[in-house]
């Protein structure tokens, strides 16, 4: 959280040392298939499992520009079994140029066969102005990259913090643009995507996103720092906290009770 928009919050702010969130998560181990899905087998897919409502015109925009440089690729959506979204996505897509079977909805599953699912994906597109968040986090655990471009507030940073927590600072950047670039340079430089997937894969053991032990120690310590002197430093002790919410470059905000 840069100093320019920690201003703007009446909370305090603490920073934590990695990322917002850290989570272990287990995968299912049944085999699938991208068949399994009606996902192309030798497609390039990009996906984006956020919430329906965290997809708005400019980045829909950037997505379909997307598809329209990558011919052999697909974008693979939740779409939460709503009819609706389906149609409104396609109806839109071709309003920009682009085929409406260039689109592969998912419905819902367990949290584990999703995991799975998810494996099956390429390149995991974030949306702006609302990011991912425990989406992004069970992406990377299944080991797809997350590319992502912090904003201005705290749900535009999430899936940056996300990143950095994972040690895929590379999948974070600087403008709608480059976002927009390197989406298309990663659909056609396979063999860079995949170095990137195996650095992830490496990180899985060691990144702090999925080291839960460690975020509970330096939350902790965290909310230590925070107990009126010269009371006795203990978690028991801790004033009641009405707010936690961390963003990009780990900012933890704490609204105190008085």
């Amino acid at each position: 959280m840069p100093p320019n928009l920690a201003e703007n919050y009446t909370e305090k702010v603490i920073y934590l040392p990695h990322g917002f969130v850290s989570s272990k998560l287990a995968i299912s181990e049944v085999p699938v298939r991208r068949a399994d899905f009606s996902v192309p087998e030798c497609a390039f897919v990009f996906c984006c499992f956020n919430a329906a409502y965290k997809i708005e015109p400019v980045v829909f925009a950037v997505w379909m520009r997307i598809l329209q440089a990558v011919p052999d690729s697909v974008l693979w959506l939740f779409d939460d079994e709503c009819a609706t979204f389906r149609e409104n996505m396609r109806h839109q897509a071709e309003s920009l140029g682009v085929s409406a079977d260039r689109f592969v909805f998912a419905g819902t599953l367990p949290l584990a066969e999703h995991l799975r699912r998810c494996a099956l994906a390429d390149l995991f597109l974030d949306t702006f102005v609302y990011n991912a968040g425990a989406t992004a986090v069970v992406a990377l655990k299944a080991g797809v990259p997350v590319l992502t471009v912090p904003g201005d507030t705290y749900v535009a940073r999430m899936g940056a913090s996300v990143c950095a927590a994972a040690g895929l600072e590379e999948m974070i950047c600087n403008s709608l643009e480059e976002y927009e670039k390197r989406a298309i340079y990663f659909a056609t430089h396979r063999d860079e995507l995949a170095e990137i997937r195996q650095k992830l894969e490496a990180n899985l053991q060691t990144a702090p996103l999925f080291d839960t032990a460690l975020f509970i120690k330096n939350l902790e310590a965290a909310l230590l720092e925070i107990l009126p002197k010269p009371v006795k430093p203990t978690i028991e002790k801790l004033p009641k906290v009405s707010l936690v919410m961390t963003v990009y470059n780990s900012a933890l905000y704490l609204g105190l009770a008085e």
